[in-house]
């Protein structure tokens, strides 16, 4: 008598959370993203951010590389530009430059990171439509029904289930605060038939579709009348994560100065959205006491020369000094240390 074995394969995830922008915040925040967001959303992760050094990531010596990277489904890197208004030329040409640029105040203005304009507003805008594109040539769309926008910098404090979030009919949601009289670039939960829609900014303000900018536009404002432009409909929902940082994290913006209570190495950036998620979710609860953060500014090096006299035996102990350090650096990066 024969036996068939049926085997039951696990359905694809029908969520996708992209992470947008250089990776920060630390492997303590990361780690809420994974138990809080992707293990009960049943959701895929993204990644598209700056150039990561592979040399660095993949060196067996060093063993040691951000958590998002290996729990990544897709992965797309972007060029860092000293100057994002060549970045910018690529949606449509030149045109913006003479049209617009001029229109908006240079501080906190839509085109921060083009020469001369502050802040980071033109590269908010160029990871979605570098995103954009993505999207489409992967045909992910049909892959995903759900599509959550966010940022590695983010410590969430309690579940956010994404399932839980009705899109479709233009429905999109987003968390109340930071949003600077307009809707906050920080985190989009949206549908795959809306998800074009909401991260398509700046071709839309090139395209003339939206009323002259007036003198105080900033990506906040920006957003609000492309998706009002859209028909978009923003729900918010209960804040369960604040923006946070480690002191090695760099910022075109404000920087975080208050530590986040029982978070070893965390700090906060805005008060208000981390006493918000304090209405909504339990207390962050202390360290194991046997946790300790040990300092790895200095590390214990030794006279290689002097120690060794074969010249194979000191290549390999610069080596592995070098291997030693480049750890260290990247123990403080990723939050392990403080």
């Amino acid at each position: 008598m024969s036996h068939l074995m049926q085997t039951f394969s696990q359905p694809p995830n029908r969520t996708l959370v992209v992470i947008m922008g250089n990776l920060r915040g630390g492997e303590r925040a990361w780690e809420t993203l994974q138990r809080n967001v992707l293990d009960p959303s049943m959701a895929d992760l993204a990644l598209i951010i700056g150039q990561l050094d592979e040399e660095e990531l993949n060196d067996p010596l060093v063993n040691l590389k951000p958590s998002l990277i290996d729990r990544s489904k897709f992965i797309w890197y972007f060029q860092e530009y000293k100057d994002w208004g060549y970045a910018v030329d690529l949606i449509s040409g030149t045109a913006w430059r003479e049209n617009l640029l001029k229109l908006v105040h240079p501080a906190n203005g839509p085109f921060g990171g083009v020469e001369g304009q502050d802040g980071s507003g033109a590269i908010i805008m160029m990871i979605r439509w570098f995103l954009t594109n993505h999207i489409i040539d992967f045909g992910l769309t049909k892959k995903y029904d759900k599509f959550v926008i966010t940022r590695s910098d983010h410590y969430y404090q309690c579940l956010h289930n994404v399932s839980e979030f009705p899109v479709g009919n233009k429905q999109v949601w987003i968390p109340p605060g930071s949003d600077y009289f307009g809707y906050t670039d920080r985190h989009l939960i949206v549908g795959n038939d809306d998800v074009l829609d909401a991260l398509d900014i700046f071709p839309t303000f090139f395209r003339g579709e939206l009323e002259r900018p007036d003198r105080k536009l900033n990506p906040e404002k920006l957003i609000k009348q492309v998706w009002e432009k859209k028909g978009l409909k923003v729900n918010h929902f209960n804040r369960t994560m604040f923006t946070c940082a480690l002191k090695t994290d760099t910022t075109r913006w404000r920087r975080a100065s208050s530590p986040v209570p029982n978070v070893p190495c965390l700090r906060m950036k805005y008060i208000n959205e981390y006493e918000m998620v304090q209405h909504n979710c339990p207390p962050i609860a202390p360290p194991n006491p046997s946790f300790t953060t040990t300092s790895t500014k200095t590390v214990e090096t030794v006279d290689c020369k002097e120690r060794y006299r074969s010249k194979a035996m000191r290549r390999k102990c610069y080596t592995l000094q070098d291997a030693k350090r480049k750890r260290a650096k990247l123990e403080r990066t990723l939050g392990l240390t403080c």
